[in-house]
């Protein structure tokens, strides 16, 4: 009986394991169609890179208005794939609250990230910054920008 216990645990936790993994799988995926919505950009302000953060310019040419997310995923370059780096904090440092792009505008200096509690200092590396948005029918999308350190 006992066999039999322990067996089902092992089994239990291979299977926990492997929807975990599955699971992480698709929330990757989800963030590999970036820059797909034709007239939205992002980009970095020029001069505002640093190891610790960087200020974002998004363009919204448009006829509609959406809402920018206030979170944001950094992820690593490593052999030609993006991988995301992992938080050392459970809450985000970020402090701004959900913005509005208006349509046919460009928002320079629109949000400054700082990755300091979450992330850490960035060793040098080919980087790049995700944030999702949504349009007014709850669509949501990713954008991206890529910098280097």
């Amino acid at each position: 009986m006992k066999k039999r216990t322990i067996r089902a645990l092992e089994i239990l936790g291979i299977l926990v394991a492997f929807s975990l993994i599955v699971a992480a799988s698709v929330a990757e995926k989800k963030n590999a169609v970036v820059n797909n919505y034709k007239g939205v950009s992002m980009s970095a302000e020029a001069g505002s890179i640093s190891a610790e953060g960087l200020t974002l310019n998004i363009t919204n040419d448009t006829k509609e208005s959406f809402v920018l997310k206030d979170e944001y995923i950094i992820e690593k370059k490593t052999q030609g794939q993006w991988y995301k780096l992992p938080s050392q904090t459970i809450a985000g440092d970020w402090e701004e609250e959900d913005v509005v792009i208006e349509p046919e505008t460009t928002m320079d200096e629109v949000c400054t990230v700082t990755w300091l509690e979450s992330y850490g200092r960035l060793p040098s590396g080919e980087y790049r910054l995700l944030k999702k948005f949504e349009t007014k029918d709850n669509e949501e999308h990713v954008l991206a920008v890529t910098f280097s350190l």
